[in-house]
């Protein structure tokens, strides 16, 4: 049995989902990623933050960022992994 990767099925007629769709950004940045950024800029008072499509990326993003290296021991919760 095949399991498509990338395949969307709706259940209820979701407005936002269904204009995602629509828009052909279904990973990565788009539309909706932009607007959360808008509305964090407008409405959190710390406005150093980075909007990231998926929690991988953030993670990716942060062990680079803290000079993490193969071989480097990382403890982390498990409801992340």
């Amino acid at each position: 049995m095949k399991i498509p990767f990338d395949t969307v099925s709706l259940v209820h007629n979701e407005k936002n989902v269904n204009k995602t769709i629509d828009s052909g950004y279904l990973r990565g940045s788009g539309r909706f990623e932009d607007e959360c950024a808008s509305w964090f800029r407008h409405n959190v008072l710390d406005s150093n933050f980075l909007v990231m499509h998926s929690y991988v990326y953030a993670l990716k993003i942060m062990v680079i960022s803290m000079g993490i290296n193969g071989g480097d021991e990382v403890i982390m919760t498990s409801d992340i992994i």
